[in-house]
């Protein structure tokens, strides 16, 4: 026979969890489309407007879209182009 125990967890023990750049980098690109190429400065300008992300660096965010990248999430197919003289790397949703 078992027997329910039921534990109090007190007030200083809870914690509430954040997201994570990497999850929240998910989250935006979920909602583009299928096969849509993207640049990671685009991604960036719409994480920057959460205010819990405003102070991230872009580097943080090509990190993220890297490691989708790496993972499958996301593909790169060794295109490029051109935004204000600047070579960038497009990504697109698998």
């Amino acid at each position: 026979m078992t027997k329910k125990i039921k534990i109090e967890v007190p007030e200083w023990a809870i914690f509430d969890t954040q997201k994570t750049i990497k999850d929240k980098v998910l989250e935006l690109v979920e909602k583009l489309p299928v096969k849509y190429e993207f640049y990671g400065e685009l991604v960036h300008k719409e994480l920057i407007k959460d205010p819990a992300f405003s102070d991230t660096n872009i580097r943080r965010t090509r990190e993220a879209l890297q490691f989708l990248n790496e993972k499958g999430i996301l593909g790169h197919n060794k295109s490029f182009t051109v935004v204000n003289d600047r070579k960038v790397k497009l990504y697109h949703r698998k």
